[in-house]
């Protein structure tokens, strides 16, 4: 089943960021995606994976995604603001991470 599939890549996913393996976790991460493209726990995880290598316009993609699909949660938002800081937004950054 997709969600069996999903949990297992993001747990792979889970231990290679945590070993500083980015590569790998953003590549299970993407593997959980294609199985549940809507889980924002994920999307968030790879956002953040991106931020850590640099691939910012992804990184960014997946925050605008992530805002739109978790509007209330307040780390989609913190995740979107530090993707607009990465690639020098600063003012629309600020805007993301308070609500403007």
């Amino acid at each position: 089943p997709a969600e069996e599939r999903a949990a297992r890549h993001k747990a792979e996913g889970d231990a290679a960021f945590r070993a500083k393996n980015y590569r790998t976790a953003y590549q299970h991460y993407t593997t959980a995606l294609e199985a549940t493209p809507d889980d924002h726990v994920v999307l968030s995880n790879r956002c953040q994976t991106y931020l850590k290598v640099s691939r910012h316009e992804l990184a960014l993609s997946d925050g605008e995604r992530l805002a739109q699909l978790a509007p209330t949660w307040p780390k989609a938002h913190y995740r979107l603001g530090c993707c607009l800081r990465a690639i020098g937004r600063v003012g629309e950054a600020v805007g993301a991470v308070v609500g403007d």
